[in-house]
């Protein structure tokens, strides 16, 4: 698209119009790099598409798994109809669990 514009305006204002373009879309490349954006714009501009970042969804889900005498972990598996606030996690503080 910037680069039709660039070639149809006239010279200065279509080179500046396909630098914008393609600045958007590296900034758009850049906020969704790792899980994808969506573009919204405010009601006051419906034209104006702004890049929000899609983050994944945090993960409620409380999970368990076991040590073998191999010292191998088990597969994750997950406590059904059970969730958390937040995401919980257990650690060894002073050979206690907190």
């Amino acid at each position: 698209m910037g680069e039709l514009l660039g070639a149809v305006l006239p010279k200065p204002i279509g080179a500046l119009v396909e630098a914008a373009f393609k600045i958007r879309a590296i900034v758009i490349q850049a906020i969704g790099e790792h899980y994808g954006c969506r573009l919204v714009s405010p009601w006051t501009a419906p034209l104006m598409l702004i890049p929000l970042p899609l983050a994944p969804k945090p993960d409620t889900s409380l999970w368990w798994t076991v040590m073998n005498s191999s010292h191998n972990w088990s597969q994750d598996e997950k406590f059904p109809r059970h969730l958390s606030v937040d995401g919980p996690a257990l650690a060894v503080y002073n050979d206690r669990l907190c």
